[in-house]
């Protein structure tokens, strides 16, 4: 698979992940440029970091603000990717519930 292929394929496959796939095509937009919305904008950044595909990814306190059904959406997320991108990956949760948590933990 060439670079430009795998790395099409890989995007495809975030945005499909993170529910963002309208947003390839649109800005992020700042305080004059409207853009995509704030949930929106948060998983575009995961999903920037992500596409890096960095041999660490480092993930502090990122489930803040999040209601919990979204939360746990975002640590499956981030499992089905460090296992697709087979990178690693910390994650620092506070308070989070046993569903976080086994979702978190590492694949024997």
């Amino acid at each position: 698979m060439s670079k430009s292929h795998y790395r099409k394929t890989f995007l495809e496959i975030l945005a499909r992940i993170f529910g963002i796939e309208h947003t390839l095509n649109t800005r992020v937009g700042n305080e004059f440029i409207r853009g995509v919305s704030g949930g929106e904008k948060k998983r575009v950044s995961i999903a920037e970091t992500m596409v890096t595909r960095g041999a660490v990814g480092c993930w502090d306190n990122s489930t803040r603000g999040l209601d919990a059904s979204t939360a746990l959406e975002y640590c499956r997320s981030l499992r089905v990717l460090t296992n697709l991108a087979k990178v690693s990956t910390i994650v620092t949760i506070y308070q989070a519930g046993e569903g976080l948590y086994e979702v978190s933990s590492p694949c024997e």
